[in-house]
């Protein structure tokens, strides 16, 4: 499942931003969490389908 844009690792409420930079570092580290989180979910899906392929030539 997705992380929510307003919850930290954990599913945790962050604290608000005390400054607008520290809104924006906050924002960016979310971003990047969201990122990651979305290509270990690729890569996966890719191994789920080499496994389906791999199976499916060695019933062949």
């Amino acid at each position: 499942m997705r992380p929510s844009a307003s919850r930290g690792p954990g599913g945790t409420h962050r604290a608000a931003a005390n400054t607008p930079h520290e809104a924006v570092a906050e924002a960016h580290d979310e971003m990047r969490e969201i990122g990651e989180w979305w290509i270990e979910k690729q890569e996966e899906r890719y191994v789920r389908s080499l496994e389906g392929r791999l199976s499916a030539a060695r019933k062949s």
